[in-house]
């Protein structure tokens, strides 16, 4: 007869891997146990935070949580430039039970790449995929003087071109991803932000060469309205008849 003592069978799942507010890292991770919750927690002895810039490793150790019963911890070793420049792959560890462990997988924070051109209406996005959960949504949001985010386009691939907003500003794009789980709460990541500025620019139509004024599809405008002609006051120009 054998008598096995002290076996528990503990797992830690990393649910969470996001930038905040364009500074720096945070994770977020969940555990779950056959054990008695509180037996586990007067075995616990602590969280271990691993770091890369490969999937693939080497990870090192850059954080531990003393905490049991947290879920989160800050990079706060990383900083703004560190993460407009790479994405950071982690794996969270929890040690218990006087050197047992298991480790989660590991989920890599979103890094989001902006080709500005000044002189074009358009800005091109382009950022690292997210596999913190199957089959990410993408959120491509701005921010403007006014404080407010707004939702430019939502795309399943890792890139788009969005069309630059009218008015003059200093706008902030980001990119962002949530998953909502059975508890009723959401995981959000993130990534990095980049900021682009709009000049005042002139109004503009968008008039095709030819119409039909009888109604037919598709040319049957002369002139489509946007909100580049919100300041127009008067123009001028000249129809012809073909016939």
């Amino acid at each position: 007869l054998v008598n096995i003592f002290n076996c528990y069978d503990v797992d830690i799942d990393l649910k969470n891997v996001t930038v905040v507010d364009d500074d720096h890292p945070m994770v977020e991770w969940g555990i779950s146990t056959d054990t008695n919750w509180s037996a586990l927690s007067g075995l616990f002895t602590e969280y271990q935070i691993y770091r890369a810039l490969n999937p693939g490793g080497p990870y090192a150790p850059v954080g531990t949580e003393n905490n049991f019963n947290a879920t989160s911890w800050e990079d706060l070793t990383l900083g703004q430039a560190d993460v407009n420049a790479n994405a950071y792959h982690y794996y969270v560890r929890i040690v218990y039970d006087g050197g047992q462990s298991r480790q989660s997988d590991s989920i890599a924070t979103i890094l989001l790449d902006c080709a500005d051109n000044s002189d074009t209406l358009f800005l091109d996005l382009q950022w690292s995929d997210y596999w913190g959960w199957p089959n990410p949504e993408y959120y491509v949001q701005i921010q403007g003087s006014n404080g407010v985010w707004n939702t430019m386009d939502t795309t399943t691939t890792t890139s788009t071109t969005i069309e630059k907003p009218y008015d003059a500003d200093t706008y902030t794009v980001r990119i962002q991803t949530a998953e909502f789980v059975d508890t009723g709460g959401v995981y959000v990541s993130q990534s990095n932000y980049c900021e682009f500025i709009v000049y005042q620019r002139e109004p503009r139509l968008k008039m095709p060469n030819v119409f039909t004024p009888d109604g037919n599809f598709p040319y049957y405008n002369a002139v489509t309205a946007n909100d580049s002609t919100q300041n127009l006051v008067e123009f001028q120009g000249q129809i012809f008849n073909r016939w």
